[in-house]
């Protein structure tokens, strides 16, 4: 028994050992094993980070060529609208300085925040001279305004005429298109013209021949002394 026990002791030793140095590995094991798994997900965390970055860049840069492409187009529909307003510029009837004799004694009536300025009879009345309107009447009948553009007051006006004709006058240097007629009882002649700058269209002009016997004349003189600000 006293041989055996020490056999005992070296194999409990060599048993205690052996555990030792396992638990040793399995922690050393466990403490690799965690590292690993940070190392991975701070990997996949920092892929993840740049892929967004590189799909932000992706659709940053196609934002960048599509807001390219809207200013290239804008600018080639503008370029189309000068080069289309100087086609019809050219195409278009100067209408010839008044008869002196006609616009004698006409005072010059300027509308400064509507940016256009025009000669009346003397006894006209001016009804009208603000931003958005200039305008004037005799004996109490209006027979000319000028008013920022209105696409609806357009259409208004156009439907008060009859007999219209398409026309594109240049007023002073500017395009000025619309229509001339009758009005509904056929009494006097009508006008009505958009001007236009740079492609846009900017004033609205509509005019009738003042019931006068030169009603027609002084309607011809007024709208060849209209002018526009630059």
């Amino acid at each position: 028994m006293r041989r055996v026990a020490p056999i005992l002791i070296a194999i409990l030793a060599g048993a205690l050992a052996t555990g030792g140095g396992m638990a040793i590995y399995l922690k050393k094991a466990n403490d690799d094993r965690e590292r690993l798994a940070i190392v991975a997900e701070q990997t996949q965390a920092a892929a993840k980070d740049s892929e967004e970055k590189s799909q932000q860049a992706i659709n940053e840069a196609n934002q960048k060529v599509q807001d390219a492409n809207a200013e290239v187009a804008k600018a080639q529909d503008a370029v189309k609208k000068l080069q289309d307003e100087r086609d019809r510029l050219a195409q278009a009837t100067p209408l010839p300085p008044a008869d002196p004799k006609i616009v004698k004694g006409w005072k010059d009536v300027v509308d400064t925040t509507l940016g256009v300025s025009c000669k009346t009879p003397a006894t006209a009345s001016v009804d009208l001279n603000d931003a958005s309107s200039l305008a004037f009447s005799s004996a109490g009948n209006r027979w000319f305004s000028v008013t920022t553009y209105d696409e609806r007051l357009e259409k208004e006006l156009l439907a008060s005429a009859a007999s219209t004709t398409a026309v594109s006058y240049v007023i002073n240097g500017r395009l000025c298109t619309g229509w001339r007629g009758k009005t509904l009882t056929g009494n006097n002649d009508i006008v009505l013209l958009r001007a236009e700058s740079n492609g846009t269209s900017t004033h609205l002009l509509w005019a009738r021949s003042p019931n006068d016997p030169n009603g027609e004349q002084i309607l011809n003189a007024a709208l060849s002394s209209l002018t526009f600000a630059q």
